[in-house]
């Protein structure tokens, strides 16, 4: 009979609790645009804490309307509590560059602002 090695179970479980942690902030940001550009505005709003949060209430009101939009690159530079987060863009055929700005809440990393260009 053979028996399993108590070490290995300990990393393993180790394992699976540390890769079913919270989203990064680059999972985060990738979330929110994703679903901003799929008219999934609840779930975007959601991802979001202050500004950010009124931001896409704006969207919300105006309508909700969906968008093609590809995610190409998303780069966050983080502390223990805030993340800037860089994520290239593509739609209708040009790159766009957008910077967003999150916090990290009891719930996880929140996008609290990001620079509206009209």
């Amino acid at each position: 009979m053979k028996f399993i090695n108590p070490s290995l179970v300990i990393i393993t479980i180790s394992f699976l609790i540390y890769s079913c942690g919270k989203p990064t902030p680059e999972e985060v940001t990738t979330e929110l645009v994703e679903a901003l550009a799929n008219g999934e505005c609840d779930k975007a709003q959601k991802l979001t804490i202050d500004y950010a949060f009124f931001i896409v209430q704006m969207v919300i009101d105006a309508g909700c309307v969906d968008y093609e939009m590809k995610v190409k690159s998303v780069e966050c530079t983080e502390t223990s509590e805030m993340a800037i987060c860089t994520c290239i863009e593509e739609r209708d055929g040009r790159e766009m560059t957008y910077t967003y700005d999150l916090v990290k809440t009891e719930e996880g990393w929140k996008v609290s602002n990001w620079p509206l260009d009209f």
